[in-house]
């Protein structure tokens, strides 16, 4: 945002262009990751301007598919939640309307899957079968947020696994998630 950027001789490796288009050989990137690492290798801003503006068109850049892309493998591969999704494309320069628009055209059972995935992954990992302990349940719960699911949806990755159960402690969970976990020394 505040850097200064005083170098106005081309950098070493060729046009803007070229770096561009080897950097785009390697992964899809925003058009902000883009022109940020061609700044930080010293290309004058308006080189970039124009590299950016020409990749741009011929559709070498562009901000939508890397957020489809981005969004699909995060919730099929790593099993993230639409949180932490989110997060992650805002550091990347990802326009906020263009996350939610692209985030609300994937279904909710995808991400619901995705969430019992990480959860079973998780309960795999720790040794645990259910029915869970009210701290193991706290647990499995933090564990979800802490990979970007939002409650509704951490509710039903816990209700599903358990509902065989005799005594399912996700029945009782609160609709507010802060009433699910116990934080020491807070008094009501």
């Amino acid at each position: 945002m505040g850097r200064k950027r005083e170098k106005t001789v081309t950098a070493p490796g060729g046009s803007a262009k070229e770096k561009a288009l080897r950097l785009l050989a390697l992964r899809q990137r925003t058009v902000n990751e883009l022109r940020e690492k061609l700044l930080d290798k010293g290309y004058p801003a308006p080189e970039v301007d124009n590299t950016i503006s020409n990749l741009t068109e011929r559709g070498y850049l562009n901000d939508e598919l890397f957020t489809r892309g981005f969004i699909q493998s995060r919730i099929v591969d790593r099993r993230w939640g639409r949180i932490k999704i989110a997060f992650e494309l805002g550091k990347k320069g990802v326009a906020r309307e263009t996350i939610e628009s692209i985030l609300n055209e994937f279904e909710d059972s995808l991400e619901v899957r995705g969430a019992k995935e990480a959860l079973e992954k998780w309960a795999k990992k720790n040794n645990l079968k259910p029915p869970l302990k009210k701290d193991t349940l706290q647990r499995a719960m933090r564990h979800l947020m802490g990979r970007g699911f939002p409650f509704a949806v951490i509710q039903s990755a816990l209700k599903d696994p358990l509902k065989d159960t005799m005594e399912n402690p996700a029945n009782n969970l609160a609709d507010n998630p802060a009433d699910n976990l116990d934080c020491p020394g807070e008094e009501e």
